[in-house]
């Protein structure tokens, strides 16, 4: 095809216009064309369109708009080829594609600069040259495509002869509109080359010995396309496409015969193309090397059947779809069968249980034949039309063939409406709300239990050659999701998906991603986190059910026998249970205790380790490739030493976890494989475009490694606690008592939109205890900031903890709040008549409480600070010694380039009080983490993101939105635009202090530096001075946070509003 350029216009449908406000995302393809003309700048057609359009309509817009010519009369001939420019890979695009089908099935599967949409003639009547004399442009544009695909493919490879036979042709029908006399003159080589260059009619191997072009000097262009086309028929065949495929043993036939096509996935990467005939007694078989190319021939064909029929109806019988969550193949009829039919003078129906998919869903009570009273569940359908009825009474025709104690049991059907279908009841209800109500007594072996009957039931399905195809998107297999692929491989990555869920208390996978980004997550390699209570052995068997290739996945059979041992090596179950089973009388520890850790040599090597990942993913943007390998290195020499400090303890740690134990390190043996496997791949593409997705890649592997360290010792510490070998840290009574130590945090705030965020994301994690929170100025007067603390503990059933007055005012600096911003009250300016009475603040104020709780437990304290610093400054200055008792500190304030949002040079909590900030800065040698201005607004999140985590339905959601409702609005002002370091995103500036409070591996990138703030200057007061230089020679130095894991991120912020 010809080279591209830049365009001026675009076109949308003639029939749907698209709004510059449209709420559906619009989509620009560049489409390339051939050109009649030697003009290779207009060479392509930016076509604006929206996610329902199809291939034809976008095929249409090319050739209604003249680009390729006027007056197209055999538009069916046409078709689009995508192609990938950095590989052989190509898609020919089937008219009723739509664009969000061909995003999903095609475009994320490589950079989306790497496609190519090339215009092109596929389909072609037999009689070519008959048919397009009606249509000159058609006729011209095969003829460009032909001569395009000889010089690039064959031209070569033909005789001298009839190279220069072709190339005399296009001589003359370039100078079409010279006379033969005239032209006589053209046949001059050096004039040619000189005019155009002659590569454009000949080979260069013919190009020196080619004289002239007598004979062709009195043809017309259409006798020259003609003559063209006859010469180059007798070498190549353009009229035809070739498949290496195998074909069955059965009859062919012509297009008109043909029925139906459809394309099914096969073992190994293979399909197979079936071609239904009229009289046949069997299909047209044909076996493929991969279904990417069975769908290609199966568009061929369905287009000759197009263009013979002179229809534009396809034949290819696809899965339907409901929507863009769901996906769905045929199912069976709805005829339930006589046997089922029963009758509804026999249900007594009492309340509703809940809403199923097409309407409610009550309890009841059933009178069988023999006048025994059973207790069922009734599904009823609102909509009794013909065609949701059959689709509501499909799901009967599938249980009525079920038998399976692990599966719903059919009890029967009413088919009179309105339509009833009546099965067994389950007494405890839907397993994910069970999950959440006994989430403090399930243990382990249950819920390991529950996923083996899970499995042996899918089992039994896969032996009935039944599978899923009607899924949410964030529970299918990558095959499905691009290919709406439904396999018993398919099956293996749900029930993976199911049994992750059973162990995350019912959590939904992936609801930090939108269904359009799951695919790119899974594409990179990125899977679901091991939930807490997971065992390793549990999520090692997950990942194996999560493998990118279908047939690198285990057998159900394997799987149920895997989680059998596992019953068996956990703890002894009576079961299956028919009812869930009571409450435990003894706790279980849960994972990693705060123990004592003097000469644990497993604990310092998961230490290490975490540090050597830590630094991998700090160094690998400045490392040349070819010192990857010492850098994985270092890590396999550090798990090397993880794994023999278990084994010398391993004898004398518990029989019972012993086996968890064993599969976690061979786990982490496999992640350190995969880990030098993504750095050879990182190696081979360092100077190549993929350089930063294979480095990414190689970090992910990296970070899992770490966490399967740390699974490893919450594994060791458990069998320590069994075998009365752990011993509990300094005062550490309740990590004796509940088997666990949670951070302890106390949070300074001058509570806005930003605070409550943080706050309630603290609050949300359950390996967090809150001592206490200290309100300051800041973003609005004292009065509003406790009134705002006590609102969002109240949202969230929290207002045990307590909340002291501090500061009301700075130390020297006159007061500055942040003007409307978050509302004059700092919450929105949201009414609310019920809030809490400032009666409840603690009598103590905030300056004596920090010192208080630190005194109380010292070693033991985060300290976090989003507000202005008076109070930590007032803290240390009456005491000293607090922050030699402090664990660490963690501040949102300050910046690192200059750039203010308060001031010319200034963040606002450093402004708001900079001699506080320069006490803190300066007395505090206790860890100290600052998330600064930019840090924010470089790793701030998409409003898409903003608007699914506020869409959650609970009440901390909603109080959520209202109160940020004026923020958003701000956020949209030049003024803010003029604050923003990076791009315009959702930017919660407090919840980042607080999260790497909370998980100190949340932050991947940082520097450490001595800084200061600035106190004299004109425009630069308030501003924080960073001394790469070390000049201050100041030998504290500050964590500055650089990049943050914003996946995970993105999970704690969802928590907080659950």
């Amino acid at each position: 095809m010809s080279s591209n350029s830049r365009s001026d216009s675009s076109d949308v449908s003639p029939t749907t216009t698209v709004a510059r406000d449209s709420i559906f995302p619009v989509k620009i393809i560049k489409v390339c064309f051939l050109s009649n003309s030697s003009n290779l700048g207009k060479n392509f057609k930016l076509v604006r369109c929206e996610e329902g359009w199809t291939v034809k309509d976008v095929i249409h817009v090319v050739l209604s708009s003249g680009c390729v010519g006027p007056e197209v009369k055999h538009s069916l001939s046409y078709g689009l080829l995508l192609k990938h420019l950095k590989s052989s890979e190509m898609h020919w695009l089937h008219p009723d594609l739509t664009v969000s089908e061909l995003t999903q099935r095609y475009e994320q599967q490589h950079l989306e600069a790497e496609w190519r949409y090339d215009l092109r003639l596929r389909y072609i009547p037999s009689d070519f040259m008959e048919k397009f004399q009606d249509d000159r442009t058609t006729m011209l544009y095969f003829y460009q495509q032909v001569r395009s695909d000889y010089m690039q493919q064959y031209a070569s490879k033909v005789s001298d002869g009839m190279a220069l036979q072709l190339g005399c042709l296009e001589i003359r029908r370039f100078y079409k509109d010279m006379n033969p006399n005239g032209l006589e003159k053209k046949s001059n080589v050096e004039l040619l080359e000189k005019d155009v260059g002659l590569d454009l009619f000949f080979p260069r191997e013919l190009i020196d010995s080619m004289k002239t072009f007598q004979g062709y000097s009195t043809l017309k262009q259409e006798q020259c396309v003609a003559k063209f086309f006859t010469t180059l028929a007798q070498c190549y065949s353009f009229t035809e496409e070739s498949f290496a495929c195998q074909l069955l043993p059965v009859c062919l036939a012509a297009f008109s015969q043909v029925r139906s096509i459809s394309c099914t996935a096969g073992s190994e990467g293979r399909a197979l193309l079936s071609v239904h005939m009229e009289g046949a007694v069997e299909p047209l078989s044909v076996h493929t090397t991969s279904l990417s190319v069975a769908e290609n021939m199966a568009d061929l064909i369905d287009g000759y059947c197009r263009l013979e029929s002179s229809s534009e109806s396809s034949l290819i019988v696809r899965p339907s779809k409901d929507s863009d969550i769901y996906a769905e193949i045929s199912e069976s009829g709805a005829d339930s069968g006589d046997k089922h039919r029963i009758c509804r003078d026999d249900i007594v129906v009492g309340q509703i249980l809940g809403e199923g998919f097409f309407g409610e869903v009550h309890d009841g009570v059933y009178k069988s034949p023999t006048g025994e009273r059973i207790r069922v569940a009734v599904k009823t359908c609102k909509d009794c039309s013909a065609d949701v009825k059959e689709k509501f009474l499909s799901e009967a025709g599938l249980m009525k063939n079920l038998d399976h104690p692990h599966i719903v049991r059919l009890v029967g059907v009413i088919e009179v409406d309105p339509v009833w279908i009546v099965m067994e009841l389950y007494e405890h209800g839907e397993l994910g709300h069970y999950l959440v109500e006994k989430q403090n007594i399930l243990t382990r072996p249950t819920l390991i239990l529950y996923c083996l009957q899970l499995c042996k039931a899918l089992a039994y399905l896969d032996g009935l050659n039944m599978v899923h195809s009607r899924l949410p998107i964030k529970w299918m297999a990558p095959e499905s999701i691009n290919f709406r692929r439904f396999t018993t491989a398919s099956d293996v990555w749900m029930f993976g998906v199911c049994v992750w869920e059973i162990f995350s208390t019912a959590q939904q996978p992936f609801s930090w991603l939108e269904n359009g980004q799951v695919i790119i997550q899974l594409e990179s390699g990125v899977r679901l986190p091991k939930p807490h209570f997971c065992p390793p052995t549990v999520y090692s068997l997950l990942t194996r059910c999560w493998a990118y290739e279908p047939h690198a996945r285990p057998g159900f059979s394997q799987l149920v026998g895997s989680l059998s041992s596992l019953i068996v090596h956990t703890a002894a179950v009576k079961g299956p249970p028919e009812k869930p089973p009571m409450p435990p009388s003894v706790t279980q520890p849960r994972p990693t205790a705060e123990l004592e850790r003097s000469g644990d040599q497993v604990y310092t090597g998961v230490m290490v380790m975490v540090k050597q990942v830590v630094q991998l993913k700090n160094d690998v943007g400045t490392l040349p490739a070819s010192e990857y390998p010492s850098a994985v290195r270092a890590v396999g020499v550090t798990l090397r030493g993880l794994i023999q400090s278990v084994d010398e303890i391993l004898p004398s740690l518990h029989c019972s976890v012993t086996t968890e134990i064993e599969g976690t390190k061979k786990l982490l043996n496999k992640d350190l494989g995969e880990l030098i496997s993504k750095m050879r791949l990182a190696q081979q593409n360092s100077i190549t475009s993929l350089k930063e997705e294979c480095q990414r890649q190689m970090l992910a592997a990296a970070h899992t490694l770490a966490l399967d360290s740390k699974n490893l010792l919450d594994a060791v510490d458990q069998a320590r606690v069994r075998a009365d070998l752990a011993k509990p840290g300094v005062d550490s009574r309740e990590a004796e008592d509940s088997g666990e130590m949670k951070k302890k945090l106390i949070i300074d705030v001058d509570t806005g939109v930003d605070d409550a965020q943080a706050i309630m994301v603290a609050l949300a994690n359950p390996d967090v205890e809150v001592l206490g929170i200290t309100c300051c100025h800041g973003n609005t007067p004292l009065e509003n900031v406790l009134k705002n603390t006590l609102r969002v503990l109240k949202v969230c059933n929290r207002l045990d903890i307590p909340v002291y007055r501090g500061c009301a005012e700075p130390l020297l600096a006159r007061k500055l709040h942040a003007g409307d911003f978050h509302g004059k009250d700092g919450l929105g300016d949201v009414p609310d008549p019920d809030a809490p009475g400032l009666e409840l603040l603690q009598k103590e104020k905030a300056v004596q409480a920090i010192i208080k709780m630190v005194n109380e437990n010292p070693g033991q304290v985060r300290l976090v600070a989003t507000a202005p610093l008076t109070n930590v400054a007032m803290a240390v200055k009456l005491d000293p010694s607090l922050p030699e008792k402090l664990k660490a500190l963690y501040i949102m304030g300050g910046n690192t380039e200059s750039r203010g949002n308060t001031t010319v040079c200034g963040e606002f909590n450093f402004v708001a009080d900079s001699e506080a900030a320069h006490i803190v800065l300066d007395r505090y040698t206790c860890p100290t983490y600052i998330a600064t201005w930019e840090f924010s607004c470089r790793n701030s999140l998409p409003w898409s993101f903003c608007d699914t985590w506020l869409a959650q339905g609970t009440d901390k959601a909603r109080f959520m939105e209202r109160i940020s409702c004026h923020t958003r609005k701000m956020v949209q002002t030049e003024r803010y635009q003029k604050e923003l370091v990076s791009g315009p995103g959702f930017n919660t500036c407090d919840v980042y202090a607080v999260a790497a409070a909370i998980d100190d591996t949340l932050v991947t990138e940082s520097e450490q530096v001595a800084v200061t703030v600035e106190l004299e200057g004109t425009y630069t007061r308030g501003m924080m001075v960073v001394d790469h230089m070390d000049l201050l020679k100041k030998k504290h130095k500050v964590s500055i946070m650089k990049k943050v894991d914003l996946e995970r991120f993105k999970q704690m912020l969802m928590a907080a509003l659950k």
